[in-house]
């Protein structure tokens, strides 16, 4: 992964923007490379790269900021709501319009880039400060405007603005589709964790992928707009739905993507619905994206990373219970250090789960408040207890919040009373 991140910001221009294969006008390449240095730097508990390209870093959002003051008043919506210009929004919305995608992904960025400048009080931090704030607050009008009514009854944000001449093509094929590039809604949902659950552009973005679902999917959100799906779409969304807590439709989704893969168990990039006569197909085969989606929503069913908790089978649903096996995650890394945990069954009717965070540095990494879990691991199963050298908890409604502070313990659910 090193040598990975050292190949993409080797690709920075003198000007400090990086692009790669979507071209200049993609300006969210430069955001995805700055957001993916401090991700690297969470996972591995060592900050000493993220520190030497700091300035590489700021130079590149600095880029960004000089594209906002450029785009003012140049007569697109984009440069009149004060946000990145016009840009290539990929992934169903082709060529330089006006879109939202790329000024998601700098909000994405920026808000990564300030969390961890703020904890290593890094050189002009109150550059990027600014233009979060900034970029956020046009955003924010931006998005207000451009909500649209979905006829469905529901209120959505297209990733394509309404000035587009193609929403009123005389030809309705060559319309938009309202789902084109939700995934990068998707990603500014969770992980970018840019909203509140409870907001209306979160509440949008899930009443518009439920309602475009085909063969258990959401279908039409991307190049092939007729009849046709982006498998790894749904493991990206369902992540989502993990986070929302809300693990049935998470799983729906998740078969839905498996039940799409070739007969290697891998995945197209998009290809049409099985009832299409005419196949049509698009994109790279196999698409490794997809692979590592695949192993993304599996870890996050068991171990995923909130704003400040750490948050512990949240993906389980009760026919996981039935076979009676025990899941394990080792050594996986978060940004509060490597996690290992099991879940295994004690008997007819009890499982035990362990916990153990280690190789972390309280220094560097960012806040954690709670490691936090259901009280239930199903309708039947009930938190009995938590167990560990000085461990101490609290049950909150449905969850149960364990004090980081203990770096080990096992927590017992049970199934209380008489059963038939």
């Amino acid at each position: 992964m090193q040598e990975g991140l050292e190949s993409i910001w080797n690709l920075q221009t003198s000007a400090g923007g990086i692009f790669a294969g979507g071209g200049e006008q993609h300006w969210k390449d430069t955001a995805a490379a700055i957001y993916m240095l401090i991700r690297q730097a969470e996972l591995t508990q060592n900050w000493d790269y993220f520190n030497e390209l700091w300035p590489d870093m700021h130079k590149a959002a600095m880029f960004l900021r000089n594209l906002r003051d450029q785009a003012y008043n140049n007569g697109t919506a984009n440069g009149n709501y004060g946000m990145l210009p016009q840009g290539f929004g990929d992934s169903g919305i082709g060529g330089v319009r006006s879109e939202f995608t790329n000024t998601l992904w700098l909000l994405i960025a920026l808000k990564k880039m300030l969390e961890a400048g703020d904890r290593f009080f890094s050189a002009n931090r109150n550059d990027i400060r600014d233009f979060y704030r900034e970029i956020w607050m046009a955003y924010g009008e931006a998005a207000k405007r451009e909500m649209r009514d979905h006829p469905k009854g529901f209120k959505f944000l297209p990733m394509l603005m309404q000035d587009d001449p193609k929403w009123n093509d005389a030809n309705e094929m060559n319309r938009p589709k309202f789902q084109a590039a939700q995934i990068y809604l998707s990603h500014a949902i969770y992980p970018g964790l840019l909203y509140q659950p409870d907001k209306d552009i979160v509440k949008g973005h899930v009443a518009l992928m439920k309602a475009v679902m085909k063969e258990d999917i959401p279908a039409e959100t991307g190049w092939l707009a007729h009849d046709a799906v982006w498998p790894y779409n749904a493991p990206i969304f369902s992540q989502v739905c993990l986070w929302l807590f809300e693990p049935l439709l998470a799983r729906k989704l998740f078969h839905g993507f498996l039940n799409h893969a070739s007969p290697m168990y891998c995945w197209r990039e998009e290809q049409t619905l099985r009832t299409v006569a005419d196949e049509r197909f698009i994109g790279d085969m196999p698409h490794n994206w997809a692979s590592a989606e695949c192993i993304r929503y599996l870890r996050h069913c068991f171990i995923l990373e909130d704003d400040k908790k750490l948050r512990l089978f949240d993906g389980l649903v009760e026919s996981d219970l039935e076979p009676k096996q025990p899941f394990s995650l080792t050594y996986s890394p978060t940004r509060w250090g490597r996690v290992t945990i099991s879940l295994e069954p004690l008997d007819e009717r009890s499982w035990k789960a362990k916990f153990k965070r280690e190789d972390f540095d309280e220094k560097t990494m960012p806040k954690l408040e709670y490691i936090e879990f259901p009280r239930k691991i199903s309708p039947k199963h009930q938190l009995d207890k938590v167990e560990g050298k000085d461990v101490k908890y609290y049950k909150n409604g449905g969850r149960v919040l364990v004090e980081p502070s203990c770096l080990e313990w096992e927590a017992i659910w049970r199934i209380f009373g008489r059963t038939k």
